[in-house]
Parts: structure tokens; C-alpha cells; sequence
């Protein structure tokens, strides 16, 4: 398929160590090389706009429009060049960012928006299915290369209309033309429009695309954003800015293009993965404290949902306003608007099951000491450092004061690790002990760590037996260890 992506079948890592350093070898290719490029292509490299323009003109002067739908300004957009398999876009990309012999990148920007505003894919894929997002917003981002890629990743968000049929709705400077049928064509980034050929009148006009709507009958193809669009070895983008620190192309990617933190490589790992693996080994990681304020901030949008559930009624919904309503007595969690509400709820709802276990989770769970993993010295799973075991309250704790500490899952041992601020409390507590069930469960329904690490409080009695309170879990800004 010389004009397309080609095979895009996932790489996977059973395959042998030596398919996945073949197909990785291909990244290492330092930029097109002259003398193997169409005259097309070379023009793109060189950033020569007059020349691109003169070429994409003189094909459509020759064509009958729509040009969205005419084979011959598709071979010149697509055609894929060298063994990586480069659209002419991802050869003015690498050009600008692996070429240093070429002072103007502006130029390079020019040539962009000139295949853009043509048709050119924006989310056509090199042999290793990898994006201009992947190279332009990975650890070799520069001011450049992320301009560039801006500019495709906001045309990609209307590229599912491209050479589609469409009707033209909602226009309020030419009211006009709101009816009119027509065939979309290619982006301008400079105006955020999509050029649409109107038959019954004969001509082009550029049109913002929420104006754009498909013709009844034609399925809209739900694609993943370009900013989430996995290569054939499962990575995203923000797998590259994580692993190098690359701090310029991950607020590109999280903040302005806002990038799922969830996306699994074909190893089962994920940039919020990274994150924990690395926020713990160091600190010094300026892509991990952005992951983690996203994180945080994720989690404070939870904890205010969860206190929004509780001004209502848990029986019938009823807002209660800033009433407090009546709480069970014997959980004090469970709120409602009446006494009928309450008693309804617990003949005939769940409250009745819940109850006992709202009761545990506020009066706190004891961990016992008979149920620890009994290592002196262990090593961490996530920062691969050792690490002492120390089943005792920390020195600025008085006995039966309550402290914050983090709780993290052990996926290989399934028990948890539980440690205090400065690790003077730290140890890891089996799956059989009793407790475990409840501190589990918190973590669990953390969102922010996928599931893998909350923080909660803690205390230890005169007898030397550590407490949990689940009812406390939850993520601060304030908890940074």
C-alpha cells in the first residue's frame, strides 16, 4: 500500500527480542536522505512552500472538483517515502527536527499548512504506526516540532469528515448557505476551517466544522485522539516525554491536549505507571510532579462528588440544600430527609448490609502484627531501593494519635505496604490479615492511582497494634510521598 498506513498489526513482545530491536532500529534512522526522495518529498524537506504550492495547484487546476475524492491529489498527499515509510507531512516534521543544517523552520510550518489545507492525514502512520505526535511531542520535542504538531492534532478532530458528504447548518454570517449539501476537503490551521465544495454552486467555501454535519445515513468513524493514538508496541506520546523527562512535550500533551494517563504499551504499562514507578525512585522528575497534580487534582474532583452524594437523601435523592439532615445512629455516614426515608431504606434498601461495615470503616480496622510479612529488609517493587520494615508508630505520633500514610498494592505478593511520611512506620501486611479486606477495597476505589496507592490514616494503642481508618482514604495536595 504505497499511499496508506500499511500493516499496523501490534508488535508483541512474544514474538522474540529480536523482531521488537528490528522494528526499534527504525527509530534510530537520522532523517530522509536527498537522494532517495521523490522530487515532492524533497521539496517538503528543504521547506520549499512555493514549490509544494505549485505542485498541489497544478494537480487540482487539472482535476474536476470535489479534489477530497480525486485519486491523483491522494498520491502526491500520501505517498509513503523510504523504508520508514513517511507521509510527505512526517517528512517536513523530521526534517525540521533532525535536520540541523536548515536554519528556517518557519518554512517547514508553511509547508504544513499547505498539505493541510489540501487534505493531507494528519494521523498517517510511518512502519512502526508511530504519528507526527510520537515524533514531534515525544523527548525530541522542540518549539518547532510542537507547533507543527498542534496544528495536526487539531485537524485531526475534523478529519473524520474528509471527502464525506455534508450539509452546512447553524451559519450566522451567511445564513445563506445553511442547507447546502457539499463534499469536505482539507484543514486550514491559521482558521480552524474545513473547505467544503458546494455542487449546486459551484465553489469552495471554508467553514468552521461544528457547522459540518454528515448526510443522514452515514456512519461517523469514532477514532482515538491523535494525542492517544498507539503505535505498533502500544506507546502513546506521553509514554516518550515520561521516560526522558521531557517536561516542554508533556504539559503540551496533558495540559493543552489533555492525554490519557491510562494507555497500556503492549508490555501492560502506562504513563501513569511510569509515574508511580518513577515519583517513588526520585523526586527530581518534573514530568511525575505534573502527573501527579493532574492526579490529585482528579482526585479532589471525586472527593467533592463524593460530598455533593452526601447532601442528599439516600432513600429517595431529595436534594437536602445545606440542611443536614437526619444520619443513622449507628454509622453516622448515611444521611436522609425524614424518619420514614430512613426506616424504608433499611427494611427495604441495602442500608441494613452497609451498616456494620460504614460502623468498621469510621471505628477503624486493627492490622495485626501475627499477619506481617516478616522481612527485615525487603526491596521495593516500584523504586527497586531496599527497604526496612518497622511496625511501630512514628516518633512525633503519641499513642492513640491518628497519622497520614500511604497505602500501596503489591502486585506480585497482593499484600500491601503501608508507610508513614519519613518511613520511620513501614511494613507490609498479608492478604490473610484481618483488616485487609477493608484497607484493600480504599485503594481499590482510588481512581487517581489506578486503583494502586491511597493515603489514609492510622494510629497505634499502648500495645503496640496499628488501627487503619478507611473512612479517611482519600488524595491531598498536601500528601506528596
Amino acid at each position: 500500500d504505497p499511499l496508506g498506513d500499511g500493516d499496523q498489526s501490534r508488535i508483541s513482545t512474544n514474538e522474540g527480542p529480536c523482531t521488537v530491536k528490528a522494528f526499534r532500529s527504525l527509530l534510530e534512522n537520522k532523517g530522509p536522505t536527498t537522494n532517495s526522495l521523490s522530487p515532492f518529498a524533497l521539496a517538503c524537506v528543504n521547506g520549499d512552500v512555493a514549490a509544494v504550492r505549485e505542485t498541489i495547484q497544478s494537480i487540482c487546476g487539472a482535476l474536476e472538483p470535489p479534489h477530497s475524492r480525486q485519486q491523483k491529489l491522494r498520491v502526491i498527499l500520501e505517498t509513503r517515502e523510504l523504508s520508514s515509510r513517511w507521509s510527505p507531512l512526517l517528512v517536513a516534521l523530521h526534517s525540521g527536527t533532525r535536520v540541523s543544517a536548515l536554519p528556517d523552520k518557519s518554512s517547514l510550518l508553511s509547508v504544513a499548512i499547505e498539505l493541510l489545507r489540501a487534505g493531507a492525514r494528519p494521523e498517517a502512520k510511518d512502519v512502526m504506526g508511530q504519528t507526527v505526535v510520537h515524533y514531534g511531542a515525544g523527548e525530541r520535542a522542540t518549539p518547532f516540532s510542537l507547533r507543527f504538531v498542534d496544528m495536526c492534532i487539531r485537524a485531526s478532530e475534523s478529519s473524520h469528515l474528509y471527502g464525506k458528504d455534508v450539509v452546512l447548518e447553524g451559519l450566522k454570517h451567511s445564513a445563506q448557505l445553511n442547507g447546502e449539501k457539499g463534499i469536505v476537503g482539507g484543514y486550514d490551521p491559521n482558521s480552524g476551517s474545513r473547505c467544503v465544495y458546494l455542487p449546486e454552486l459551484s465553489r469552495d467555501v471554508w467553514v468552521m466544522p461544528v457547522n459540518i454535519c454528515l448526510v443522514d445515513g452515514q456512519e461517523r468513524k469514532i477514532v482515538p485522539k491523535l494525542v492517544d493514538t498507539q503505535d505498533r508496541l502500544g506507546r502513546v506520546a506521553i509514554h516518550f516525554a515520561a521516560e526522558h523527562d521531557c517536561y516542554p512535550a508533556a504539559h503540551f500533551l496533558l495540559q493543552t491536549h489533555h492525554a490519557s494517563l491510562d494507555i497500556n504499551t503492549e508490555k501492560g504499562i502506562s504513563p501513569l505507571d511510569m509515574s508511580l514507578q518513577k515519583s517513588i525512585g526520585t523526586q527530581s522528575n518534573r514530568v511525575c510532579k505534573m502527573i501527579s497534580a493532574i492526579i490529585r487534582s482528579q482526585a479532589k474532583k471525586a472527593r467533592d462528588a463524593r460530598k455533593k452524594a452526601c447532601c442528599v437523601c439516600s432513600n429517595c435523592q431529595k436534594s437536602l440544600g445545606k440542611e443536614e439532615g437526619l444520619k443513622c445512629a449507628q454509622c453516622r455516614v448515611t444521611t436522609y430527609c425524614s424518619r420514614r426515608c430512613q426506616i424504608k431504606h433499611w427494611r427495604e434498601g441495602d442500608h441494613k448490609e452497609k451498616c456494620k461495615k460504614l460502623v468498621r470503616y469510621h471505628a477503624g480496622v486493627k492490622l495485626s502484627s501475627h499477619h506481617l510479612d516478616h522481612h527485615n529488609v525487603s526491596t521495593s517493587e516500584v523504586s527497586g531501593k531496599c527497604i526496612r520494615d518497622s511496625y511501630t508508630k512514628p516518633s512525633n505520633a503519641e499513642v492513640g494519635e491518628k497519622f497520614v500514610v500511604a497505602v500501596q498494592t503489591y502486585t506480585t505478593t497482593g499484600s500491601l505496604m503501608i508507610r508513614s511520611e519519613y518511613g520511620e512506620c513501614q511494613f507490609q501486611y498479608k492478604t490473610t490479615g484481618p483488616g485487609f479486606e477493608e484497607v484493600w477495597d480504599e485503594v481499590q476505589q482510588e481512581p487517581a492511582w489506578q486503583g494502586q496507592k491511597t493515603y489514609m490514616k492510622a494510629s497505634f494503642d499502648r500495645s503496640g497494634e496499628c488501627t487503619m481508618y478507611p473512612a479517611t482514604a482519600g488524595i491531598k495536595n498536601k500528601y506528596s510521598w
